[in-house]
């Protein structure tokens, strides 16, 4: 099973979102906030980051798995 990352504009704007929370929550805790920025930089590493990722993942396997059966059609459709 080949899976491929598809980054797409989805994608990409999350990877974005997740760097500017990042980039948020790190300029918060030098500013001396102990409850919020935990909360920003948590949130982007464990929700909004690997959700690109994961969402790149199962769009490459979507892809792979109907350019398998478009493949399979066609060499049956030439069998007979």
């Amino acid at each position: 099973m080949n899976n491929r990352l598809v980054f797409n504009k989805i994608n990409k704007a999350l990877l974005l979102a997740g760097i500017i929370l990042l980039i948020i929550g790190y300029y918060l805790m030098s500013l001396g906030d102990i409850i919020v920025s935990p909360l920003i930089i948590t949130i982007s590493y464990i929700i909004v980051i690997p959700m690109a990722i994961i969402w790149g993942v199962s769009i490459g396997t979507k892809n792979n798995n109907n350019q398998q059966d478009s493949e399979l059609k066609q060499k049956n459709k030439n069998h007979y």
